[in-house]
């Protein structure tokens, strides 16, 4: 999956690998059945 417009948010402008019955492809989140969004966090060290 890539956040292709670097939001922290994969929404549909950003692609994610689909894997289905047939190989595995990249399809935009904007032509899928997904109907959310995903945030992406990032761990702080805690040390």
């Amino acid at each position: 999956m890539a956040d292709e417009n670097n939001n922290g948010i994969l929404d549909k402008e950003d692609t994610i690998i689909n894997a289905g019955p047939n190989a595995l492809h990249l399809t935009p989140l904007g032509q899928g059945a997904f109907d959310g969004t995903v945030v992406i966090l990032e761990n702080e060290d805690v040390n």
